[in-house]
């Protein structure tokens, strides 16, 4: 067990890192282009694996306020860029 934990701390803290690195790019890119779009749906994906991650942290330890925030972040976040992602070129 505490082997899988450390491998889900692995991919919660390389994602955040990723989600770290990658968000000043999606930043300064010019918008509506296509590095913009790309940059962002990296992020974007960086920050699911790190929501959902954390989740499941929160599940084996239970820590109640970890979970919530995860997930009100997150979902606060697919809410505001919903519409932005529908609208990005293919």
């Amino acid at each position: 067990m505490n082997e899988t934990v450390a491998a889900v701390k692995f991919i919660y803290i390389v994602a955040g890192f990723l989600a770290f690195v990658v968000a000043p790019s999606a930043l300064v890119a010019a918008k509506g282009r296509a590095a913009y779009w790309r940059w962002g749906r990296l992020y974007f994906w960086a920050m699911a694996i790190v929501a959902f991650t954390a989740v499941v942290l929160a599940v084996w330890r239970p820590l109640e306020w970890l979970a919530l925030i995860a997930v009100s972040s997150f979902l606060l976040r697919v809410l505001r860029l919903s519409r932005a992602l529908q609208r990005a070129p293919v």
